[in-house]
């Protein structure tokens, strides 16, 4: 992902340095919240580009 403009790539590093198996709040399940960041990390993947854009 090193294409990506510097914002876009801060997002995703972000998104990525947060453990997948511990949960940031005690009312998500960590299966959701799994789930909810691998969905983050696609939707940035997919869009982040146009979503920065349109900031």
């Amino acid at each position: 992902m090193s294409d990506l403009p510097p914002a876009v790539a801060s997002w995703r590093n972000q998104i990525k340095r947060l453990s997948e198996h511990a949960s940031p709040c005690r009312y998500l399940t960590p299966a959701r919240w799994a789930a909810m960041r691998a969905n983050a990390l696609a939707f940035i993947d997919q869009h982040g580009v146009e979503a920065d854009r349109l900031d």
